[in-house]
């Protein structure tokens, strides 16, 4: 999955990890409303995806 994750416009980093959680990957997009997009329409899309959770970064 991490591989396939990788390859996704968008995503610059997948990693495969241990615990709760299978992957982390970091992506760039301009907005939310393009981050949201890139995950329900792509990353979500990659089989063996069953959920995803998505945690923005906010510069302040």
């Amino acid at each position: 999955m991490s591989e396939a994750i990788s390859r996704l416009e968008g995503v610059v980093a997948s990693e495969v990890l241990t615990g709760g959680y299978d992957v982390i990957a970091r992506v760039v997009a301009d907005d939310v409303d393009a981050l949201g997009r890139l995950v329900l329409a792509r990353v979500q899309a990659v089989e063996g995806i069953t959920r995803t959770v998505t945690c923005p970064v906010v510069h302040l």
